[in-house]
């Protein structure tokens, strides 16, 4: 009788364990899941990097360059007057990266178009003692007033801004998600050591949940990944699918120290259990 009830403990211990793996499995793929968005989908410097090394700052002042010209020459100043030599291009990369990637002060930008454009073509008109007439000067403010238009509009692209819409959401409700997930980690761990007969067995089931956990994170960012990739088109910068790359990669990595952690901890019980039956 003493054997029954010794047997159905013992079978009713084990039943928890692995229950409590599960949880511990689940909570730990919830927060690499967090991990992985606030780390790697919605990283300032990934996004950063994969613009950078995109040609989408290049592209875009193609566009600059060729607008602005066509304005200079409809009031008949020189092309050199504004883009003579790199600073031009240095400053609108450097504007360019504030406000695509950095979100910078509204009316920046703008005023810089003055400052960079504005300024030099009014010294020019100065020096060769040119006046522009009212319908010039019209045309002049109106040059200037569309160039700032349709400059905000190109760099404004849909799929950064959708990007910042998305990360600001995600930052406003991820922190009760870690707070749930790591609450149902570290009870189910607490809890693994307490109903034990032999502590060092609760690594073996956390180590086992842990890698488990790490699997089914590794299972779902390689999922996002497949229809997360971004065909570089007109309309679409070259940067989203370098992105979507760089974004693969770091929760890759994310998963596999999620797993590399629940290899420690299934070592660590072999080595105390090793030392115990010495």
């Amino acid at each position: 009788m003493n054997d029954r009830h010794h047997f159905d403990r013992h079978k009713k211990r084990h039943l928890i364990d692995r229950l409590l793996m599960l949880v511990i499995a689940f909570s730990g793929f919830l927060l690499a899941g967090t991990a992985y968005y606030r780390y790697a989908v919605y990283s300032q410097s990934i996004m950063s990097e994969a613009v950078s090394e995109s040609d989408y700052y290049d592209r875009q002042y193609q566009q600059f360059e060729q607008e602005l010209n066509l304005f200079l020459g409809a009031i008949g100043v020189p092309e050199d007057v504004v883009s003579k030599n790199q600073e031009l291009r240095d400053w609108y990369s450097f504007e360019l990266r504030k406000k695509v990637l950095t979100e910078d002060q509204a009316g920046a930008f703008e005023n810089g178009i003055r400052e960079k454009i504005e300024v030099p073509v009014r010294n020019w008109l100065n020096e060769n003692n040119i006046q522009l007439s009212k319908e010039a000067e019209l045309g002049f403010a109106g040059m200037l007033s569309s160039l700032e238009t349709n400059l905000t509009e190109e760099l404004n692209h849909p799929d950064i801004r959708r990007w910042y819409t998305e990360k600001a959401s995600f930052e406003a409700e991820y922190k009760k998600s870690v707070l749930l997930s790591a609450a149902a980690f570290t009870v189910s761990g607490i809890l693994l050591f307490l109903i034990q007969h032999f502590q060092y067995r609760a690594f073996h089931y956390m180590g086992s949940g842990v890698i488990l956990g790490g699997l089914m994170s590794t299972a779902y960012v390689i999922y996002m990944h497949l229809g997360f990739g971004t065909e570089a088109t007109e309309e679409t910068p070259g940067a989203l699918s370098l992105y979507a790359d760089k974004v693969l990669a770091a929760g890759i990595l994310i998963s596999l120290l999620m797993v590399g952690t629940g290899v420690f901890l299934l070592i660590t019980e072999r080595i105390i259990r090793r030392y115990r039956t010495a």
